[in-house]
């Protein structure tokens, strides 16, 4: 089973959460589109720039491989 966990730009901390929790248990297999870069250990978002200072999401996903081109093209709808 893959997940696709659309996701917003900036920190939003309950999404940024539960996008912890489903890669935790899910690995690559929960792809974040667009990419949420506060939330991986090469995060390129500035610490003081977040609120709260990213409080304990920040940088706590480690960097894996995935491959999030053509998105969009790559999901199957399946109809009844």
């Amino acid at each position: 089973m893959k997940i696709l966990y659309i996701t917003t730009p900036g920190e939003e901390y309950l999404e940024d959460q539960i996008l912890i929790g489903l890669r935790r248990k899910f690995g690559a297999n929960c792809v974040d589109y667009p990419r949420k870069d506060q939330v991986y250990e090469r995060s390129f978002t500035i610490k003081k720039r977040l609120y709260g200072h990213g409080f304990t999401v920040w940088n706590s996903l480690p960097e894996i491989k995935i491959d999030r081109t053509n998105i969009p093209s790559r999901i199957n709808v399946l109809s009844i």
